[in-house]
């Protein structure tokens, strides 16, 4: 997700200031209405609008259509040895802080935080941005999440020298939030776990168009691909290209143009026909030219 969105800084600091002025519009009016201080709020629509500029704005990886998919990736613990992971970690958690502390309703909070953080990377699936669903992402920024939100608690009681979560929040609240979560649920529900990588990296326009073309190739034109990565280059040996589809997934050696490793895995209905297998081999597979 982190790493994706740097080919598209183009479009993530627009995107960023037009989300930062519609968020921070509405909390600088609420606040004064409250009298309550402007700062938490303008900081929590600031850092959402960068949370949501980042995650959303359309970037290189996956597919160009919706494929409604979501990548199994690497464990949240392997994923947090790496910077991107980190980051992930700790993308929602100030927006989640400030949050807490700008409506001063910890539950209330936390309805918009389990439709807004989930809800990023569904979007990421649901809809045409070239960005890819991952379920290592969605972990960690739920778990950067909650640490804000429980750092957000934890000041704000210190500040009131009394407990934070009062009957009105509970009643408020605690319904909302609830609801929030099984309406994420439903959702995710709808998405097609696949197995494959957390993150499309490092591949070159070239690298991508042909290992769309041997993807379709070996799956036939109506596989949907999922994300094309690159991976770490190891001494004396080519450049691999792991491509994970709808129905399978290939490893690619990159400049040879050689299909390495096709694997097929069919999750789509098929009517009661047989299982579906790769309309060809790696031996025929003739990709075309870029």
């Amino acid at each position: 997700m982190i790493s994706a969105s740097v080919g598209a800084l183009q479009g993530v600091v627009p995107l960023f200031l037009l989300l930062a002025v519609l968020l921070a519009v509405p909390a600088v009016v609420i606040a004064r209405a409250r009298q309550a201080a402007v700062l938490p709020g303008v900081a929590a629509a600031v850092f959402f609008a960068g949370a949501f500029a980042v995650t959303l704005a359309p970037g290189g990886a996956g597919g160009a259509a919706t494929n409604m998919a979501c990548v199994t990736g690497t464990s949240p613990g392997e994923a947090l040895r790496t910077t991107p992971g980190v980051l992930n970690a700790l993308l929602f958690a100030p927006a989640c802080f400030f949050l807490v502390r700008a409506t001063r309703r910890p539950l209330a909070s936390l309805a918009v935080i389990c439709l807004a953080v989930p809800g990023v990377e569904w979007a990421q699936a649901a809809f045409p941005l070239g960005r890819t669903c991952t379920y290592s992402d969605l972990t960690l920024n739920c778990a950067g999440a909650a640490l804000g939100w429980a750092a957000g608690l934890l000041t704000a009681g210190l500040a009131r020298k009394n407990s934070p979560l009062t009957r009105r929040d509970l009643i408020r609240g605690g319904g909302p939030a609830a609801a929030g979560t099984l309406v994420m649920l439903a959702l995710f529900s709808a998405l097609t776990p696949i197995e494959g990588p957390s993150e499309g990296l490092g591949v070159s326009a070239a690298q991508d168009r042909w290992a769309r073309e041997a993807a379709a190739g070996v799956y036939g034109d109506d596989a949907r691909v999922v994300q094309v990565q690159l991976r770490p280059a190891l001494p004396h040996e080519p450049v691999r290209i792991d491509v994970t589809t709808d129905l399978g997934s290939l490893t690619l050696a990159w400049p040879d143009r050689k299909i390495l490793t096709p694997r097929a895995d069919d999750r789509r209905d098929d009517g009661g026909d047989q299982a579906r297998t790769p309309s060809a081999t790696p031996a025929t597979v003739r990709p075309a030219q870029p």
